[in-house]
């Protein structure tokens, strides 16, 4: 069953027009945009492919075209009308999509085109699509459905995930803070957001010296925390000194070695997929880890099992339910993404009766 609805997306990217492509799938309005976080996502829609080589199943994941992966139901738009949406994977894996952009970048075009045949408006840029997209920019009007890159709820929930952790381990903003991939654009927005939380000390990480410095001379000019001392630093290995290590970038490798950490140290990532390191920091006893941010979406069903609780999803999802809910047809936040459109998306988060899961 499953091999004849591939099939059947692949006739409808090459062949079927629209009116005929809503005919056999039904009409769906919005769409999250997905690949998979590891091979163990593949083998979790298609179980045989376990019986197969891991470097047959690469091969495949290269030259599959996107599919339907499940069905979005009962979203609820502020009319009263149900809109029905869907997830929609092409196959790159990770390691796969950072050694060639431009094939991803072409596979996601492919995703958008099956979108559009099944009457998708509106697109969520997930994990590496937004990523080597910028945000969605280089993709930009290349097709008829409006995008978002998903960073502006991902970035404020992390702050408020922030706030959720310091409170059940009775420790305050005045604790240090590293921040790595600052100068990405999740790392750009989240520093700029965390600087307004009253924090005492913050360490922006990333590549590119002038970059770092940039990043610290927007933050210190908003003058909104006049106390906060900002230091840069391209060596990673220096996070040891901080209590609270945000990770805000996307890599296909780990980025921490355990014994970056100081003792009883925070780490969040806020990152989808997370970032290989969390696996090796568990052998670390006394580190806390937060590897997901998620959110409670009452009365929704993906017909896909994230790993998540029932009616929960991604903040990235969760974000263009919130567009979808409010009928905003357009594009939203793509590139860079700035404070009032985080303002704006969490006031429609609130409104909407969306939770963030509480850590346990």
């Amino acid at each position: 069953m499953q091999i004849l609805k591939v099939i059947r997306d692949g006739l409808i990217i090459a062949f079927f027009p629209r009116r005929i492509s809503k005919y056999l799938m039904g009409k769906y309005e919005f769409a999250w945009l997905v690949h998979p976080r590891s091979i163990d996502d593949f083998y979790r829609k298609f179980p045989l492919g376990k019986f197969l080589p891991k470097n047959i199943i690469k091969f495949i994941c290269k030259t599959l075209w996107p599919i339907v992966v499940s069905e979005i139901t009962g979203v609820i738009d502020k009319n009263g009308k149900e809109i029905k949406g869907c997830i929609i994977s092409h196959s790159l894996l990770p390691e796969q999509i950072v050694a060639d952009n431009e094939l991803a970048e072409k596979k996601i075009l492919q995703a958008l085109k099956l979108a559009e045949r099944l009457g998708v408006k509106i697109s969520a840029l997930a994990a590496y699509n937004s990523v080597i997209t910028k945000g969605g920019l280089t993709i930009k009007g290349k097709s008829r459905v409006y995008l978002t890159n998903s960073y502006a709820l991902l970035s404020i929930l992390g702050i408020e995930n922030i706030k959720e952790i310091l409170k059940h381990q009775n420790k305050d903003s005045r604790i240090s803070f590293a921040i790595i991939g600052a100068t990405t654009m999740l790392g750009k927005i989240f520093s700029k957001l965390l600087i307004r939380e009253n924090i005492n000390k913050l360490l922006l990480v990333g590549k590119t010296s002038q970059n770092l410095k940039t990043l610290k001379e927007d933050c210190l000019s908003t003058k909104i925390n006049p106390n906060l001392k900002i230091d840069t630093t391209i060596n990673i290995s220096e996070i040891k000194n901080y209590d609270f290590v945000i990770i805000a970038t996307n890599a296909s490798s780990a980025i921490i070695k355990p014994d970056y950490l100081k003792r009883e140290a925070i780490v969040l990532d806020i990152t989808q997929p997370p970032n290989p390191s969390t696996k090796t920091l568990r052998a670390r006893g006394d580190i806390l880890l937060f590897d997901q941010i998620a959110v409670q979406t009452p009365g929704i069903n993906y017909h896909f099992n994230f790993g998540l609780s029932k009616e929960q999803a991604y903040a990235c999802l969760a974000e263009l339910i919130l567009l979808v809910m409010e009928n905003k047809w357009e594009n939203f936040g793509i590139g860079e993404i700035n404070i009032e459109q985080t303002k704006d998306i969490f006031y429609l988060f609130k409104k909407n009766n969306f939770k963030l899961v509480q850590y346990k």
